[in-house]
């Protein structure tokens, strides 16, 4: 294991979205491009900008960079890597990312690439996050990771098997994400089409009491040793709040965050899952939430599953509502939210329509839960097979293949 900077240069880029008539023209290659994307070509569509001419010469993008995200909601998603594999004079690297320049001849970009995905890197790459709410990493940082760094033929070769055997794992998972996704809308159809004929006589501000949630400090270990449940917007993954919570103390909740009580809703009002849905869900017992949500607990007639089918049932005018900032989170204002209008039947309506839908909601949630454990499983494969051939636990001599199912 190596510093990194003994192999490769690393930049942090300055270069923002903002346009500036007295600059050269430049296709930016932002967040969200090295997030969703395991490889940058200059024939993928970029945002247009401008940029100095110091700037062009700094952060141009060049064939065997690596671009990682150096700021992240979390400090366990931080430091997302995309090789480049072809550069363009007008591509460069936007804010909120770090270029990793391999040194000719002492590292192959796409080995360093996989390398910065292995378990050994990102956990040092969490721990290095600094922050609260928001974390980022420092170049001093990324400069002092340690990498395993084998001959460059030994790295040349661990990228090649990991390119072939990754794609054909990241294959089985995008036809597994695109069945959840088509199972999504599809019961949100469902939501949508049992109340499409009722008139959108309410405003969500007026159905409900709204609460802002916290994060305690998450460098004080003792806020963390309760037994009250801390959610996030990781913890929205269905309908219904998940099981596998944090939990923080009854006085760090009081101290730092807010409790929603049970019969309560948590909506996800800011982040990258905002890309394709409103993340959601009905809390069944007091939980405490994080800044990034919203907790709606509902007044008096207004059934709180109906509450929920009904935001789902609308999920397409929020999401119209959903902005994006400088390195890729999303935000759905909370004055959108609450502008938003739905059917106010009486409460034996609302009950009908809620037991209408969950006659098709049972059988969904369970293909969901079975996609979802799933792709955990893929991920988990994915993950272990880029450490293991990483690392050298992988003898590439003796394997042609990796399971990939």
């Amino acid at each position: 294991m190596i510093p990194l900077r003994h192999v490769a240069t690393v930049r942090a880029s300055n270069v923002d979205k903002k346009s500036v008539d007295d600059q050269a023209a430049v296709r930016l290659c932002n967040y969200t491009d090295v997030y969703y994307r395991d490889t940058i070509h200059p024939d993928q569509e970029f945002m247009a900008a401008t940029a100095t001419a110091e700037q062009i010469e700094t952060f141009r993008l060049l064939p065997g960079d690596v671009i990682i995200t150096k700021d992240s909601e979390t400090p366990d998603d931080i430091g997302v890597p995309a090789f480049v594999a072809e550069g363009a004079p007008d591509l460069v690297c936007g804010y909120h990312l770090a270029v990793i320049r391999p040194v000719l001849g002492r590292a192959d970009g796409r080995y360093l690439c996989w390398a910065m995905r292995s378990k050994p890197v990102r956990a040092q790459l969490s721990i290095a996050a600094m922050g609260v709410t928001r974390f980022g990493l420092r170049t001093d940082a990324i400069r002092a990771l340690r990498i395993p760094l084998p001959s460059l033929d030994e790295q040349r070769e661990i990228a090649g098997f990991l390119d072939r055997e990754v794609a054909k794992l990241n294959e089985l998972s995008r036809l597994k994400k695109g069945l959840a996704d088509k199972l999504s809308q599809r019961l949100s159809a469902t939501m949508y089409a049992a109340i499409a004929e009722l008139p959108r006589n309410a405003k969500l501000a007026y159905l409900c009491s709204w609460l802002s949630g916290g994060t305690p400090p998450k460098d004080e270990p003792e806020h963390w040793s309760g037994s009250m449940p801390w959610a996030s917007t990781k913890d929205l993954v269905t309908d219904e709040m998940e099981d596998t919570l944090d939990h923080v103390t009854e006085q760090a909740a009081a101290t730092h965050s807010r409790v929603a009580p049970a019969g309560s809703i948590l909506v996800a009002t800011r982040g990258m899952a905002l890309a394709k849905r409103i993340p959601l869900a009905v809390t069944r017992r007091p939980v405490a939430f994080n800044q990034d949500l919203k907790g709606l607990v509902p007044v008096p007639d207004v059934e709180v599953d109906y509450l929920r089918i009904a935001l789902r049932g609308y999920q397409s005018d929020l999401l119209a509502s959903v902005v994006e900032s400088a390195h890729g989170t999303r935000r759905l204002e909370t004055r959108h939210l609450k502008a938003l209008r739905i059917p106010l039947p009486d409460p034996d309506v609302q009950r009908r329509i809620v037991a209408e839908v969950r006659e098709v909601e049972v059988g969904t949630q369970k293909i969901e839960k079975a996609l979802r454990r799933q792709l955990a499983l893929l991920e988990e494969h994915r993950e272990a097979l880029i450490t293991a051939a990483v690392t050298g636990a992988l003898d590439l001599s003796s394997r042609s293949t990796a399971v990939a199912a």
